[in-house]
């Protein structure tokens, strides 16, 4: 109980601490539960995989922030280093620069993150279920599959579209549709003609 208060304050100082504070890579040294607010709690909202670098933002004591989604994530401190060696984020074609699409992705499962469009790829992490989360392209992988690309720490990752599906979002209604709907004369619309057994209302 403690340690959600804990987040959840870290959550609402994370914003101005993120636009503050200069963001680094550093990479998990293992296995590594992800939180985040939905709603109005801080739930576990996956895992990143040892060996895995993003970007992170101190943030507290215990915690580091990263970007997540169109909000903040938070991991534990004591599960990330430097880098080791030369490993750097991979994006040739700038694609960590382009803007989020304006789809989302819906996990149905506890769904893996690949570091590659490709199911032999490393795995990066873990997204658990119920989660909405935006995508920044589809492309297609090696054998033609469907393959959403997100941005998780200001690094690329994929998730194959069978084990997640496109979120079709809430229809809204526009000005339009309420205005058209608002010039048709309630008396233009017929009343429905009834039968009733007992009447002579035929």
């Amino acid at each position: 109980m403690v340690m959600r208060v804990v987040l959840i304050l870290l959550f609402f100082f994370a914003g101005n601490v993120l636009a503050a504070l200069p963001a680094r890579y550093m990479q998990t040294t293992k296995d590594a539960a992800i939180w985040s607010q939905i709603g109005d709690k801080m739930v576990t909202v996956g895992n990143i995989r040892a060996g895995q670098i993003l970007s992170v933002t101190p943030v507290a004591a215990d915690y580091y922030a990263f970007k997540f989604g169109f909000g903040v994530g938070f991991i534990d401190k004591g599960h990330l280093e430097s880098v080791q060696g030369k490993q750097k984020v991979e994006d040739g074609l700038g694609d960590l620069n382009k803007p989020l699409s304006n789809q989302n992705l819906v996990t149905w499962k506890d769904t893996p993150v690949y570091n590659a469009p490709d199911i032999s790829s490393a795995p990066f992490g873990v997204l658990v279920d119920n989660l909405r989360y935006p995508i920044i392209s589809k492309l297609k992988g090696r054998l033609h599959q469907t393959w959403y690309q997100i941005r998780i720490g200001d690094r690329l990752a994929y998730v194959n579209a069978m084990d997640a599906q496109e979120d079709n979002g809430i229809p809204i209604l526009t000005y339009h549709h309420i205005y058209v709907m608002k010039r048709i004369p309630v008396f233009a619309i017929p009343p429905p003609r009834l039968r009733f057994g007992h009447s002579a209302t035929k």
